[in-house]
């Protein structure tokens, strides 16, 4: 939408369901494309948009992008002037599994927009996405493209053994554990969830996961993330210790030093005269 002159969308006769019909009527050069409402004909956006093309059609949304997806483009400023005109377009759009409203937040005081934007979405069944420039509005739009259709395969569970794997170097972040060592406390208590709860007997039972190692997962698994202030007194408490220790050792060797470049040099003395 450019300027201030309210588009007249154009809504096909034959789809009052809003969708552009079964996918096998449409062409694979069809497919690949945004269909674009010709409401949107100058738009800046349409300019920004670098790795997929479009089309104009006679849709119902202004960018369709297969059998389930649409998008509604909306601005702030827009819709200040003409506060009914989303509600009215969201009242045509009804057969798509996902229904989107690109917001574009170009207005500085939006709070109040936005939040009666998003009681719409709501009653329309939109999902609001907000964008607060063309060029990521442009980069929605072609994510959008790209995982139309894809939504089942990315919701699948991921293969067991890349989670295996995740899980494995996740547990051999703790110090001294192993890949082994990792995958006997999968084999043992078959989820991360499983190893972090066991007790330190149930720990230890495991093959080659000896004291050391037990103690140092038990801590990991139960240590607040977030150090509590006796934790961090302790802390500084044994840094102070370890710096007067290191200080004293110090000071010890110095004066062996000392003492041992004085009997050198006695030493030499005895040996000229």
């Amino acid at each position: 939408m450019s300027g201030n002159k309210k588009p007249s969308p154009y809504f096909k006769k034959d789809q009052s369901s809003g969708g552009l019909g079964h996918q096998n009527q449409l062409t694979p050069n069809q497919i690949g494309k945004i269909h674009v409402n010709k409401s949107q004909k100058g738009n800046r956006l349409l300019d920004l948009l670098q790795n997929v093309e479009y089309m104009f059609e006679n849709v119902a949304a202004d960018y369709v992008f297969g059998g389930q997806s649409c998008a509604l483009f909306l601005s702030c400023k827009y819709h200040l002037l003409y506060g009914h005109y989303i509600s009215n377009r969201m009242r045509q759009i009804k057969s798509f599994r996902n229904k989107i409203l690109l917001v574009l937040v170009d207005v500085e005081h939006n709070s109040h927009i936005i939040r009666e934007l998003s009681q719409l979405t709501m009653h329309h069944d939109f999902t609001m996405i907000l964008a607060w420039s063309l060029p990521e509005a442009a980069r929605y739009l072609e994510t959008f493209k790209l995982y139309d259709g894809r939504g089942s395969e990315m919701l699948r569970h991921k293969p067991k053994e890349e989670y295996t794997e995740q899980v494995t170097e996740s547990i051999t972040t703790v110090r001294g554990v192993n890949r082994t060592d990792a995958r006997v406390l999968l084999e043992n208590f078959e989820t991360m969830r499983g190893v972090m709860n066991a007790s330190s007997e149930e720990l230890s039972i495991c093959p080659g996961v000896g004291e050391k190692k037990v103690k140092r997962l038990f801590s990991t698994f139960t240590q607040p993330f977030i150090p509590t202030k006796k934790r961090q007194q302790q802390k500084i408490t044994s840094f102070t210790q370890d710096e007067s220790n290191s200080q004293a050792t110090e000071e010890k060797v110095t004066e062996e030093d000392l003492f041992g470049e004085e009997e050198d040099i006695y030493k030499e003395l005895s040996e000229e005269q």
